[in-house]
């Protein structure tokens, strides 16, 4: 998940389609088994008095008639996105929402994608993109056989493709695996047809454009010498974790939808997911400060190596 952005022009190419049952690619697990986390606390209780209780408990129905553990979540932008939701279901009030939603799984899944916005692009903030094309991915394919990425709430794709992407321009794509996570089937869904809008292609360094993508008047594809190179699978990051050994896990702007509680929880599991000295990518308003886990530029932290 990634910070709102519904106005911005940068992200004009991003749509929130409805879904359809895809197949999910499944793997074997790195490490461990997966776990489950721990137990979840509900928001302050002073920000649910903040709002009046049948909104909260309609954000927390629609969630969870989604399969999302909803008591991980400040629940204050969550409420502050019901209109929109009413708008996506085209719903005239919250009841209304509530059985249009509750009777046809397609609508259920847009108006969950109105709650939990989920934008996102290629190659978003270049800084970051710079750090990791120069240092942090030459170094993991000079130190790791075989380095293991995980997209935690993935949205579309666009990141781990681009990250992807990296790795092939510096010889390693055959030897990393690549896997994207989110909680939302629509969003598992375009990632795995992997279709995305002409206009994404201008966000694209040249040569990697040239290199990696397919184009024609309305849609632009990945090559699939990258789109065969990703795994994609439905999973709520608060409920299981992927277990250990990851070597660069990108999770940005997720934490600053949770509660304070839970967001640390989240820092804890993607530290312990981290191999030694494994990088974690993170948004602009966040910082996890977890021990053994300490700033390595802008927006990217790393694991201590023992």
């Amino acid at each position: 998940m990634d910070e709102p952005a519904d106005d911005h022009p940068r992200f004009r190419h991003i749509r929130f389609a409805g879904t359809r049952a895809v197949p999910v690619a499944l793997s074997g697990e790195i490490g461990n088994t997966p776990a489950k986390c721990s137990q979840l606390s509900p928001p302050p209780a002073e920000e649910i008095e903040d709002y009046p209780m049948e909104q909260v408990a309609f954000v927390r129905r629609i969630l969870r008639m989604a399969g999302i553990r909803a008591e991980g979540y400040r629940i204050t932008p969550l409420v502050r996105r019901i209109p929109a939701c009413l708008r996506a279901l085209r719903a005239r009030d919250m009841d209304s929402a509530d059985r249009i939603a509750a009777n046809d799984p397609n609508r259920l899944q847009i108006g969950v994608n109105a709650l939990l916005i989920g934008t996102t692009s290629f190659f978003r903030d270049t800084t970051v993109f710079h750090e990791l094309d120069q240092r942090i991915v030459p170094e993991l394919l000079t130190r790791c056989a075989k380095p293991q990425v995980w997209s935690a709430a993935c949205s579309d794709g666009s990141e781990l493709s681009s990250v992807a992407m990296l790795f092939a321009k510096h010889g390693g794509l055959d030897r990393t695996r690549f896997l994207g996570t989110d909680c939302r089937p629509s969003a598992i869904g375009r990632a795995i047809e992997g279709s995305y809008p002409v206009e994404a292609a201008d966000l694209f360094p040249a040569d990697l454009r040239e290199r990696f993508l397919r184009r024609d008047d309305k849609h632009c594809r990945l090559q699939p010498v990258i789109s065969t190179r990703l795994e994609w699978k439905l999973a709520d990051l608060l409920a299981e974790t992927e277990g250990t050994g990851w070597n660069l896990i990108l999770c940005r702007n997720l934490a600053i939808y949770l509660s304070p509680h839970q967001a640390r929880q989240l820092w804890l599991q993607l530290h312990a997911s981290l191999a030694p000295g494994g990088y974690l990518v993170v948004g602009k308003a966040e910082k996890p400060e977890i021990d053994g886990l300490h700033r390595a530029s802008s927006c990217i932290y790393r694991k201590d190596a023992s």
